[in-house]
């Protein structure tokens, strides 16, 4: 994404550091956004509880929680909510609330009256009580114009440059705050960024900072008190890239690659550190791959010969036959598809 060029303010070293880390964020949107998507929320544009599970994925897995409570939201959305709901029947969107809460805490082990275990407090699957916050049903029961669909309307509103009136619909869900809301929406961002308007893929709305973004702007650029999200801004400009894959990299690169302050600042003093540890980093992962790959294959190989064994046994077939006819049923299950 080409912008305006900030030439004086940094380094060739920082330019090129900067790149590097955008191209990481590519990695993140293949194996996070793509596959992860792909497999878990396929038809988040067509579907609104995929919409939903979308959302709640980056809620849950970003709130300090229990890893296990995206995996809870996602089954519970599949056995308690119907693909279609009267959103303006107020009664039927309680009840939805109410039996995905009910089974949300059912698959958990939890107790659905207190929440007990649930974090409650930012839980945005708990039904409305006293406070203000609504839960996240309530929130799809306003977007009726996208058929209470989450991510549509994430999309529509970043479409059409109004990336503060998403950030506002979605600020009321318990839960979802300054962290959660810009994390979410910039990963809907990603997956759409050659169809937005530079307005939106500029919006500072979209610049979910954490430690290791915090950390990243602040090495790369220690020229004044500006925010993280500003910093990142800028440095994208500066090296002619997305905003959005540079905060994503940047992510990804801490926490995946560096994990601490030490090694984060040894990467980036030269892009030939960054690429050695990026390198490095890529050829552990292979290593980790291969060695998985073969105790899985020895695993597959020991339970196949021992299956193999039953069959001639109780089929009263020889060794040789008992290969034959596996070697048989292989080949038509392979012609077959």
């Amino acid at each position: 994404m080409k912008q305006i060029s900030l030439p004086s303010r940094y380094s060739e070293t920082t330019v090129g550091i900067v790149r590097a880390l955008s191209r990481l964020g590519l990695v993140y949107a293949e194996m996070y956004l793509t596959r992860r998507g792909s497999e878990l929320s396929p038809n988040r544009t067509e579907d609104w509880r995929d919409g939903l599970g979308y959302f709640l994925d980056h809620a849950f897995e970003h709130l300090g929680t229990s890893a296990d409570y995206s995996v809870l939201a996602r089954l519970a959305i599949k056995s308690a909510l119907p693909r279609e709901i009267a959103w303006t029947d107020e009664a039927q969107v309680r009840d939805a609330a109410k039996s995905l809460w009910r089974k949300f805490c059912e698959i958990g082990g939890f107790d659905a009256r207190t929440g007990k275990g649930t974090t409650p407090n930012l839980n945005p699957l708990r039904p409305s009580a006293s406070d203000t916050r609504k839960n996240v049903i309530e929130v799809c029961a306003s977007l009726r114009e996208h058929g209470g669909n989450i991510y549509n309307m994430a999309l529509a509103e970043l479409r059409a440059a109004r990336v503060s009136e998403a950030f506002d619909r979605l600020k009321d869900i318990r839960g979802a705050g300054p962290k959660v809301i810009p994390l979410f929406l910039r990963d809907v961002a990603i997956e759409n960024e050659v169809i937005l308007p530079r307005e939106s893929v500029c919006d500072l709305h979209l610049q979910p900072v954490d430690r290791w973004v915090k950390r990243i702007a602040e090495l790369l650029d220690r020229s004044d008190n500006r925010s993280p999200a500003r910093v990142c801004l800028d440095l994208a400009n500066a090296a002619e890239t997305s905003p959005l894959l540079l905060n994503a990299g940047a992510w990804y690169f801490g926490s995946q690659i560096a994990h601490g302050s030490y090694r984060l600042r040894e990467a980036l003093t030269d892009l030939s550190s960054f690429q050695a540890m990026v390198v490095s980093h890529a050829n552990d992962m292979r290593a980790e791959g291969q060695i998985l790959k073969s105790v899985v294959d020895a695993d597959f190989r020991s339970r196949f010969l021992e299956d193999l064994q039953k069959v001639w046994r109780e089929s009263d077939l020889s060794e040789d036959a008992a290969m034959e006819l596996a070697r048989s049923e292989l080949a038509d299950y392979r012609a077959s598809r």
